[in-house]
């Protein structure tokens, strides 16, 4: 385990894409130490990106969680990744 996952338990991510609108998606789940649970998603179409299908969106969304930790004074978070194959 990390160090600081006292600070800050765990961020789950998935992505998605949508072909028929060329987009795709993140939802991204905090779990904080007080079992607090804080949701987020976000997207985009980018079409050189797009062409990632839903890893874009799991990309866009491991970023997004790294950065909403880094900006909370959350370090040594666990992160994990949620694929289908």
């Amino acid at each position: 385990l990390f160090p600081y996952t006292t600070l800050f338990r765990s961020a789950y991510v998935d992505g998605s894409y949508e072909h028929s609108l060329k987009r795709y998606a993140f939802g991204c789940v905090f779990i904080l130490p007080d079992d607090t649970v804080y949701v987020e998603n976000g997207g985009g179409d980018n079409p050189d990106t797009a062409r990632q299908r839903n890893v874009s969106g799991e990309m866009l969304g491991a970023m997004f969680a790294v950065r909403w930790a880094i900006k909370n004074g959350l370090p040594g978070s666990n992160c994990a990744m949620i694929t289908r194959a």
